[in-house]
């Protein structure tokens, strides 16, 4: 009777390890669907920022085209004016990558903490799940002892009685 105890303990422990894996990987897989999310977003964004920039840089273009056009080149100061608006449109790109490659680090961040935390849920699982059956086993060997014990009683009772039939 507690020997069967015992084996469905042990049972109950395989099953129930199973059940803290499988919430485990569940729990794992939703955080790794977050670094999916911040992998897209990451890359649309990167996808508006080069036609955002192409645009720019066309724009740019069509700013000296036009100042060229509606000058004088003759005047010494139209070279003046000139890179005047050069270096303002290379500022303004320069402000927008930099605040690209920021928006990027960020993501490479997210992207890290998702996994340092996938990593933990999963290495926190897995401990759950191997104390769960640690603790079954245990159950299970006490059952087994009580059971020893008590065969081991059964026997002395049995040999004192035999040893006293044999006496009288």
């Amino acid at each position: 009777m507690i020997e069967a105890e015992a084996e469905q303990a042990e049972a109950q422990g395989v099953f129930e390890r199973q059940v803290e894996i499988n919430d485990t990987v569940q729990e794992t897989a939703a955080i790794e669907h977050q670094k999916g999310i911040v992998a897209l977003n990451k890359n649309i964004a990167a996808s508006d920022a080069a036609f955002k920039q192409e645009t720019m840089e066309q724009e740019a273009k069509e700013n000296q085209a036009k100042l060229l056009l509606s000058s004088d080149t003759s005047v010494n100061k139209f070279s003046d004016v000139f890179k005047m608006q050069a270096n303002k449109d290379f500022d303004s790109l320069v402000d927008f990558s930099f605040k690209n490659s920021q928006d990027s680090y960020q993501s490479f961040i997210e992207s890290r903490e998702i996994d340092r935390q996938a990593g933990y849920t999963f290495t926190q699982g897995i401990a759950k799940a191997d104390y769960t059956k640690f603790k079954f086993d245990n159950q299970a060997i006490t059952l087994r002892r009580q059971a020893d014990a008590k065969r081991t009683s059964a026997l002395g009772t049995l040999f004192g009685t035999v040893a006293s039939a044999i006496n009288t």
